[in-house]
């Protein structure tokens, strides 16, 4: 796998504030989605951290209070984020529509037709200096992006991110973006995994 850092300038003044570009569309519901297939994966593996293990059950109801308005926000935000810079790339971009790969559903970002490149958003709260290990400290958006890979073939993908702290020393925003080309032997790997994961979540019961 090659990953080579690349330019991501933000800017604000060219974006549509306001305007709902893309309003939302009909999910199918007869097939699993992605999604929740690598968020099981991630607490499987242990790569999901765990907190509040040592509170009393009084103070661990109100740390997952405190969690649930953390992550409401960082939906909407990243929900926000995502629709204004689709505004602003090329015309090259096209917003994907949803996809189904071997049985499972995934709905990406966009997809450059100039080079064939599948290009993920994100929005977060974790530092930015785990980019020292990118795909280490950011397990799921890799298998996120290598599924979607295979869904629209192509070994090719670039990943946009707004840090909204940054490194927290001060917090202020970082934006980073990088080149990424997997392997195929990377893309076997993700589709193994993640259909063989599906599989052990459908006999158990938890596949929704």
């Amino acid at each position: 796998m090659k990953i080579e850092a690349v330019p991501f300038t933000l800017s604000p003044e060219d974006l549509i504030p306001d305007q709902i570009l893309y309003p939302p569309q009909p999910r199918r519901v007869d097939l699993p989605h992605l999604s929740p297939i690598l968020r099981d994966l991630e607490r499987v593996t242990g790569r999901a951290k765990r907190y509040g293990d040592d509170l009393t059950p009084e103070d661990r109801n109100r740390r997952r209070a405190y969690f649930e308005m953390g992550f409401a926000w960082e939906m909407c935000m990243e929900a926000a984020f995502k629709m204004r810079q689709m505004h602003g790339f090329s015309a090259s971009m096209i917003r994907q529509p949803e996809i189904e790969h071997k049985g499972i559903l995934s709905t990406g970002d966009l997809l450059d037709t100039e080079d064939w490149r599948y290009v993920e958003l994100k929005f977060t709260t974790r530092s930015s200096r785990h980019v020292e290990e990118l795909e280490e400290n950011f397990w799921v958006w890799f298998q996120q992006m290598r599924w979607n890979c295979a869904a629209w073939q192509t070994n090719k993908a670039a990943l946009f991110v707004l840090f909204g702290c940054g490194n927290y020393k001060p917090p202020t925003p970082d934006a980073r973006g990088w080149r990424i080309e997997f392997s195929d032997g990377e893309i076997a790997d993700t589709e193994t995994m993640v259909t063989n994961h599906r599989d052990r979540m459908s006999r158990e019961g938890r596949l929704r």
